[in-house]
């Protein structure tokens, strides 16, 4: 396993417990107010729990990737530079 593999995993997994918690709690919740005798809704929100703490551990594991994108390569610095400079440029005529 390399460094970096770990270096998502374990926030990936620490997210994962509170996801689960909290939908642990929305499922008791939920598990208190329906009657018994609709087992088949309870059933399919235990399943609902369950897919939104997969889900949530999937969005952790990528939400690294989502916050902190690759970095600029020169040509769009200077792309982006040249855009600023020119909207600078804009609003300045309109002072």
């Amino acid at each position: 396993m390399t460094l970096q593999f770990l270096d998502t995993l374990v926030p990936a997994l620490l997210h994962t417990l509170w996801i689960g918690l909290l939908s642990a709690v929305g499922l008791f919740l939920a598990l208190q107010i329906l009657p018994a005798k609709r087992a088949r809704l309870r059933y399919a929100l235990g399943i609902v729990a369950l897919l939104a703490i997969f889900l949530g551990g999937l969005v952790a594991w990528e939400w690294p990737e989502i916050k902190s994108p690759a970095p600029a390569t020169a040509e769009q610095a200077k792309a982006t530079k040249a855009s600023f400079t020119q909207i600078e440029t804009a609003l300045e005529r309109y002072k």
